[in-house]
């Protein structure tokens, strides 16, 4: 059964099944869920990686068993957030056994409506086989519940190609960059303090340091117990990574606007911090 690992005034971490964590939750409870799942590539029987395998969980299910687990997972998902709510799920596309599969497949299946693909450019790919080119990419499918939500102009001229390094100062086998969820989460909220941000998948408890630095409330789930003592210790000393935090959110502003008038035309001018 699910447990509370850890409860402040800030964050509510807990150690537990994310499915079973889920269903004990209360429908429309949570603003935004950003999350990114094993992918399902056996990492431990993996010989193209050097990457650590997980903790307590053993990635490697048929194709049909995980999109049917996934779907379950999405549908909880989607009966806690709140009606206008988002999910940013972070995936990756897979060929396996002579098979391509991608995890839009799994949302298609979902209660979601999928308002965009973000791609996440790594820059390098996580592990290299001899037979195919590198993947240095993964999808961030931006999910919404009810009214399609917007973002302002200062957000969305970042494009839907996102260029962030991949993470590696964790101990996590699988850990995505800090700014990819503060840049997602600072997108939908804007200047909006006090929202509830949760992931199902907490692994090093990135999503909840850049819920935290945007002064949101963080729900963090995982099987792991050392995995949430990484988040705890990450968690009580999320102003060490303020730094890093706003180096992204300096990304945002309009550093000059002005519109003028050329041929009866309105344009509008932009300059942009680098």
């Amino acid at each position: 059964m699910p447990k509370v690992y850890k409860e402040t005034p800030k964050y509510k971490l807990i150690l537990g099944d994310c499915l079973e964590t889920l269903k004990e939750m209360e429908d429309n409870s949570v603003d935004v869920i950003f999350t990114s799942p094993p992918y399902n590539i056996d990492l431990k029987g993996r010989k193209d990686t050097n990457i650590a395998h997980y903790d307590t969980y053993d990635d490697n299910m048929s194709w049909e068993d995980y999109c049917e687990w996934q779907v379950k997972l999405l549908d909880e998902c989607y009966r806690v957030v709140k009606d206008g709510g988002c999910l940013f799920y972070n995936h990756k596309d897979k060929f396996k056994d002579e098979e391509y599969h991608n995890p839009i497949e799994i949302l298609f299946k979902s209660k979601w409506k999928i308002k965009q693909n973000i791609i996440w450019d790594r820059g390098s790919a996580i592990s290299y086989n001899a037979g195919m080119f590198g993947d240095i990419y993964e999808n961030v499918y931006w999910c919404y519940k009810g009214e399609s939500p917007k973002t302002k102009t200062h957000h969305n001229v970042l494009g839907t190609i996102w260029r962030i390094n991949k993470e590696n100062k964790t101990s996590h086998p699988a850990p995505f960059p800090l700014e990819l969820p503060l840049r997602a989460l600072y997108s939908i909220f804007d200047d909006q303090e006090g929202k509830v941000v949760m992931d199902i998948f907490n692994g090093s408890g990135t999503t909840g340091v850049a819920a935290l630095l945007l002064n949101d409330y963080y729900i963090g789930i995982d099987v792991s117990e050392e995995y949430l003592k990484i988040s705890e210790n990450r968690l009580n000393n999320y102003t060490s990574e303020a730094n890093q935090g706003q180096e992204e959110l300096s990304k945002h502003f309009v550093k000059n606007a002005y519109v003028r008038k050329i041929d009866g035309m309105i344009q509008t001018s932009n300059l942009w911090d680098d």
